[in-house]
């Protein structure tokens, strides 16, 4: 069986959609526990109207001795979880219907592994208008090795585990973070290097994302790339991941350099917004683990230059978007030209 685990707050109307395509699953053997944060709008109640429906759908709540967000609310949801898998869904995700029978079939296929890489695509509105696809075939490097030393774009609906692995890792999301907490959950795991594999599939999950915050919750209107405590949680979110690389022996070239590209590109983005003591906090980071490790020549440099030159920034995020238009444009107008022309 598989548990699917969803956080809920405030979600009265997205929450349908993603238990309807849990409840359009193709095969039976799951249960779905999700989680309240306390909503004040009707959402409980209209999870309790699917419950009614189909005992497979379980409506628990967060306790008070629990700190407030969605970690709480999934370690609760694992605690409770009877499924030999599980996944971890958000509120306003879609499951392709095939779903858990196919994640059943690649477990009971493959009974040495751990995890399996789900493949996500991005979608505003409806899931026909996709904003992007995951690249296919997937990647030709094996799963770990990619997330440990190629990539930290982990998320949410990322892995699906099984659950005799998370047992080893009680509370495994971390309660006293509300930013970047699926890095710093899942690299904890990932860096005790468990058995995994690539999805097969292209597509197993749809993954929302907003048109604009008027359409977000308010858990997601919080998390503005502008809001200085989630910009500082950046820095929690890396020196946590980092501190679990240095724990499991796996200090390498490739994770220094991934790790340090990761701090300078984080550096930038709080820049741009001109939250100079977060930057701080960056910079004295790469000088510390760059010159601890002999790369402080080119990274210690860079982290200095990027404060000297934080000016730059917003002309440069500019530029990206001018170009994005002028290359849309001239798409649209290629493309117009060769139907006329038809």
């Amino acid at each position: 069986m598989l548990s699917i685990i969803i956080p809920l707050y405030n979600r009265e109307e997205l929450i349908k959609n993603s238990l309807d395509s849990v409840l359009m699953q193709t095969n039976p053997h799951w249960e779905c526990l999700v989680v309240d944060d306390g909503s004040t709008d009707n959402s409980c109640d209209v999870v309790e109207e699917y419950a009614k429906n189909d005992p497979r759908i379980i409506l628990l709540r967060r306790t008070e001795d629990r700190p407030k967000g969605p970690s709480a609310c999934r370690n609760i949801g694992c605690e409770h979880a009877k499924g030999e898998y599980v996944y971890y869904l958000d509120s306003d995700d879609i499951l392709e219907p095939h779903f858990c029978e196919n994640i059943s079939e690649q477990f009971e296929d493959n009974p040495g592994i751990d995890f399996i890489a789900v493949h996500v695509a991005l979608f505003r509105g409806s899931i026909h208008d996709l904003e992007w696809l995951p690249p296919a075939p997937v990647p030709d490097i094996p799963v770990l090795d990619y997330f440990l030393f190629h990539s930290f774009k982990a998320s949410t609906q990322t892995f699906c585990w099984r659950k005799t692995l998370l047992d080893k890792f009680p509370r495994h999301w971390p309660e006293d973070m509300r930013r970047g907490v699926d890095r710093v959950c899942y690299y904890r795991i990932l860096t005790k290097q468990p058995k995994g594999m690539w999805w097969k599939k292209r597509i197993q999950l749809y993954l929302r994302i907003p048109k604009t915050t008027l359409f977000a919750s308010p858990n997601d209107r919080i998390s503005n790339q502008k809001d200085s405590f989630y910009l500082s949680q950046h820095f929690v979110v890396a020196t946590r991941v980092f501190e679990a690389y240095r724990t499991n022996g796996l200090l390498n070239n490739k994770s220094l350099t991934l790790y340090l590209n990761y701090c300078l590109n984080r550096e930038r983005n709080i820049l741009l917004h001109r939250q100079f003591q977060a930057a701080k906090s960056f910079y004295r980071e790469i000088l510390s683990v760059s010159t601890e490790f002999h790369m402080s020549s080119k990274y210690g440099w860079m982290a200095y230059l990027y404060m000297k030159v934080w000016w730059l920034f917003p002309f440069h995020k500019l530029a990206q978007r001018l170009f994005s238009v002028i290359k849309t444009s001239v798409c649209s107008f290629m493309k117009t030209s060769k139907t006329l022309k038809n």
